[in-house]
């Protein structure tokens, strides 16, 4: 049959789509041996047989969504209307005109023209650009407006990007779900096909006080503890990292240790007193307020626009997938001059990760392969440069993480048959952790349904010769916005 002929005018009918549909379906089955050789010979009958399995999980979580609280959105939407107009308001008292920070041509004028700044350039355009990094940049150099700048920017995305976008008619946010969507096997999803909806994976934490469990529901949220490092620790083979891990001390706490050279309890002090705080002159006083800190300035490192821990925990998060000190210093938004000894530091407390850098770039030069710790390949195309490198070392403990989640928390949790789970409901898969929920009215029964999904996770991992596993952290909560003053029905962390 010839496809063309089926959307002929003189032949279309109700029955052209039903037809179309059933031809579509054939193709499979006509290239399926084929495909299945190559899968098998090039070692990704794996990688597809995962793939497979997700998606009866994948098509119920885009099916069901979650509940959207009307009120709370429009009580946001005011909210962050509100800070934008205070931040504006702001920004034009400290410049003595209006600025529109939404204006490359105005933000140019003002930042490379009025203030002589020299101007940071787009690789691509070959132009001055006052995008989200080039205001980062100018802020560490002690340009404060910079910094409102990207607040307003963040806001008005906030505002534009995730308050005003459109629900199912049942006021519930579902989004389509691409079981591919990265080279980790990590998931990536976006509108569904009916335009509703939104990448439901990488929310910010304002948007999701009013996504709500259904009625008589509660949500549970499974998260795997630490668990890119923890993984890089035993696939790196470094023996402090993974003394760190096995000793249960909070690796942003040990890492703030090794860079600093504080004792913990100094360090737990610091975090006290420091807390989130990120202007130097503002943490210096909040130190120098302090009596044991005062004094205790001359014999450790402390970092200028940080806490010790939010140090660690910066470092953990940047540096395992051999990030250099000037992209450091950009994404942590410190200066270069703070950034190369944190990074130096790093590096000292754990010498292994460059050991295992240079295992991996001679791994992809001798056959762009490499193969986690589920036996799961991927091989690396594109030329043979540094972004590959850091792509293929960044593959190993990112892919492991992923596939524990799919494991364990989606595949083996839906396939999870008992009278006890079946009123257990997924509802978004976030790469390392998963969304879920489950009714109120029998706690006993919650307790055993979370120490079951917990079994599933507790997958066992060999990585030269070390066999782990990665704890796994439970949050709770009426809505998926963080538990606070403000938000009593927020996620809060319980022990398991």
């Amino acid at each position: 049959m010839n496809i063309e002929d089926l959307f002929h005018p003189d032949v279309v009918s109700p029955n052209t789509w039903g037809l179309y549909n059933g031809v579509d379906a054939c193709v499979p089955f006509g290239i399926w041996e084929t495909l299945q050789a190559d899968m098998k010979t090039q070692g990704y009958l794996e990688t597809y047989a995962m793939t497979e399995a997700c998606f009866p999980a994948a098509v119920f979580m885009c099916e069901h969504g979650i509940k959207v609280d009307l009120e709370a959105l429009e009580d946001t939407k005011r909210e962050v209307r509100a800070e934008i107009e205070r931040l504006e308001t702001e920004l034009r008292y400290m410049l003595g005109f209006n600025l529109n920070t939404e204006s490359p041509k105005q933000c140019i004028n003002y930042f490379y023209g009025i203030k002589g700044i020299s101007p940071y350039i787009n690789r691509k355009t070959g132009k001055p650009t006052t995008d989200d990094k080039a205001m980062a940049r100018i802020a560490r150099k002690g340009y404060p407006e910079a910094k409102l700048v990207q607040q307003i920017r963040g806001l008005k995305k906030l505002n534009g990007t995730y308050l005003e976008i459109e629900f199912d008619p049942d006021n519930y946010l579902r989004c389509n779900i691409n079981l591919r969507g990265a080279w980790s096997g990590r998931w990536s999803t976006s509108k569904t096909i009916f335009q509703t909806g939104m990448n439901m994976q990488n929310l910010p934490p304002q948007f999701k006080k009013f996504l709500v469990a259904d009625e008589g529901h509660m949500f549970l949220e499974f998260d795997l503890r630490h668990a890119e490092w923890v993984a890089t620790a035993y696939i790196a083979n470094d023996p402090r990292m993974i003394d760190v891990v096995e000793s249960g001390l909070d690796p942003h706490i040990a890492t703030g240790m090794l860079i600093s050279g504080a004792p913990e309890e100094l360090v737990r002090l610091d975090n006290e007193v420091v807390g989130h705080a990120s202007d130097p002159i503002e943490i210096e006083g909040l130190r120098r307020g302090s009596a044991t800190l005062r004094n205790c300035f001359d014999r450790y490192y402390f970092p200028r626009s940080m806490s010790i821990r939010q140090c660690g925990k910066k470092s953990n998060h940047g540096l395992n997938y051999d990030m250099r000190y000037r992209r450091f210093a950009l994404e942590a938004e410190i200066m270069e001059k703070e950034a190369e000894p944190i990074y130096d530091g790093y590096h000292k407390a754990y010498p292994n990760l460059k050991v295992y850098y240079g295992r991996t770039e001679t791994q992809i030069r001798k056959d762009r392969t490499l193969v986690n710790c589920f036996g799961r390949r991927r091989r690396f195309l594109g030329p043979i440069c540094q972004e590959l490198f850091m792509a293929a070392i960044s593959f190993l403990p990112q892919s492991s993480v992923v596939d524990i989640i799919n494991k364990g928390a989606v595949v083996a949790v839906y396939n999870d048959d008992s009278d006890l789970m079946k009123p257990f409901r997924q509802l978004m898969q976030n790469h390392d952790s998963t969304q879920n929920q489950y009714p109120v009215d029998c706690w006993s029964d919650m307790a055993r349904v979370v120490h079951r999904v917990v079994e599933h996770l507790n997958i066992p991992l060999t990585y030269n010769e070390h066999t782990f596993t990665i704890p796994v952290d439970l949050k709770v909560g009426r809505n998926w916005g963080e538990y606070g003053k403000d938000n009593l029905g927020g996620m809060q962390e319980i022990p398991v």
